[in-house]
């Protein structure tokens, strides 16, 4: 008989599958992770520690060490306490004192596809290119049916802080294009576009003067190389580089992969199509999301750049076929961007748009009330198989 594997102890009581590993939402939320804590120290990876229901702190409390990523402002050192956001998630400390994010990519079969992306633009010679902009994945590691993936941590999103000048909102808005551009390229469509996933390079901290009155912040991305990075592919899909256009499609909404088939389960805009019966072109419903985060945030520089935001509203085109491609979207703002001098784009200050975030108890409502309708339609489908004629 052979010898029990040392590591089977730590995985038994954790959660079955990569959904039900999503759905924790126990206080502390952390919890989930502690019985894997030894087992990534002896990888070189230090778990944070527990301060709340839902905040963590390195393991020591020196300043994270500079991965060549992530740069700071000029008011404070980066944050030493983070808020625990998501289950999957976890952040930790190197053996050389860089922080990084791990995070649960597939368990039990549940999440291989998007593994199979991340391995295919997110690490080995695709990670060095230059308008590749997806979060690269340092390393990954494998525990009995569990993948994780390694990231440089770093969690300021596409809009926080706020721009301070037109320059920036083109350059940001210019660089996602970009990246999306070099995901359907290689025809991968993300299915899953918002604010949240896209990141800044800038450590977490303060951002202005500690003193109230002691003038506007420095703005910081004219003060190291900016780069924002998509993440999150749970979602997504990759079609063969050898299918025709015309068999890019998929049907519903891209939660159906994870048994969510209500749309409040899905929290993105949703383009028409997904809520149609036929197939779509998934690298449409980017576009259409894409113009849809640009337009709400970016809507009151209309009077200034009128160019800018026809481009944002020819994207959210109800018809899908009315929509530019992402790289006819980069190509028209690139145009207009170089028509204008860098001075010109520094004069005016970005207005910050008025947009009603959901509240954090709202968002837990509709993730608890997503759950129990999972469990509802679990309780019908073992009920309809238990009565079916072939139980008999």
């Amino acid at each position: 008989m052979p010898p029990e594997s040392p590591v089977h102890p730590i995985t038994t009581n954790l959660p079955s599958n990569l959904v039900k590993w999503r759905e924790y939402h126990t206080i502390p939320r952390f919890a989930i992770w502690e019985p894997l804590r030894d087992w990534f120290r002896s990888e070189g990876l230090h778990v944070f520690d527990v301060t709340g229901d839902t905040t963590v702190k390195p393991p020591t409390n020196e300043p994270r060490a500079h991965d060549g990523v992530v740069y700071g402002t000029h008011y404070g050192p980066p944050n030493l306490i983070h808020e625990h956001r998501r289950p999957i998630h976890c952040i930790a400390r190197t053996d050389d004192g860089r922080d990084v994010l791990i995070r649960l990519i597939a368990k039990a079969g549940q999440g291989l596809e998007e593994f199979d992306i991340l391995q295919h633009v997110a690490t080995g010679h695709r990670a060095f290119l230059g308008d590749n902009h997806c979060l690269p994945m340092l390393r990954s590691l494998v525990l009995d049916d569990m993948i994780f993936g390694v990231f440089p941590f770093m969690e300021r999103g596409f809009t926080h802080p706020w721009y301070h000048n037109p320059g920036e909102v083109f350059d940001a808005v210019l660089q996602v294009l970009q990246g999306f551009e070099f995901l359907h390229r290689h025809l991968i469509a993300h299915r899953d576009v918002g604010a949240d996933n896209i990141l800044i390079n800038l450590a977490d901290g303060r951002l202005g003067p500690p003193v109230l009155g002691g003038g506007r912040p420095l703005p910081f991305r004219e003060l190291f190389p900016v780069r924002y990075y998509i993440i999150d592919f749970e979602y997504s899909v990759r079609f063969p580089e050898d299918s025709a256009p015309d068999q890019r499609v998929v049907t519903g909404l891209p939660g159906l992969k994870y048994g969510s088939d209500h749309p409040d389960d899905y929290g993105r805009d949703l383009s028409p199509e997904m809520l149609l019966p036929e197939p779509h072109c998934p690298f449409k419903s980017d576009v259409y999301q894409l113009g849809k985060m640009f337009l709400s945030h970016f809507h009151p520089l209309e009077t200034e750049y009128p160019d800018l935001v026809k481009v944002f509203r020819a994207m959210t085109a109800v018809d899908p076929s009315c929509r530019p491609t992402v790289a006819e979207a980069l190509k028209s703002i690139d145009e207009y961007h170089n028509g204008f001098t860098r001075a010109q784009l520094k004069i005016l200050q970005v207005p910050e748009p008025l947009i009603d975030p959901i509240p954090i108890a709202v968002r837990f409502q509709k993730m608890e009330e997503a759950i129990v309708r999972k469990a509802a339609k679990k309780r019908l489908e073992a009920e309809l198989a238990q009565n079916s004629p072939a139980a008999f």
